[in-house]
């Protein structure tokens, strides 16, 4: 047996941040990574994302998107040294400097209002 085509797909800083932005429960994964110095496993992340929705989410269904934003470039994966878990954090590409740019726009556009600045 020879060895698998995989098709590579090249996918745009632009259009990943779009589709995080559009998507509440991407929006809070990545806002939990960024938010967290040291890497999280699964589980932990699950029961973050439960706090703030208040609805319960799977372990599968939240490390299949995590694997998802891996593909993209915006999480990246990471095996624990003690126990050999998977831990997950945020990484360092085009696309995440992109969208923690877009966030803090958002963010500053947010506030201006309440302040008043801006209507």
């Amino acid at each position: 047996m020879g060895k698998r085509r995989t098709r590579r797909v090249k996918y745009y800083p632009v259009e990943v941040v779009q589709k995080i932005l559009s998507n509440e429960l991407l929006l809070a994964l990545v806002h939990i990574l960024l938010n967290e110095p040291i890497p999280l496993p699964c589980g932990e992340i699950v029961k973050r994302l439960e706090k703030i929705f208040r609805k319960p989410f799977t372990t599968g269904h939240i490390s299949a998107l995590l694997r998802k934003l891996e593909k993209w470039g915006v999480t990246r994966p990471y095996r624990s040294p003690y126990n050999g878990h998977l831990l997950w954090s945020i990484a360092e590409t085009k696309t995440v400097e992109l969208l923690v740019e877009t966030l803090r726009k958002r963010e500053t556009e947010q506030l201006m209002k309440t302040i008043g600045i801006i209507s």
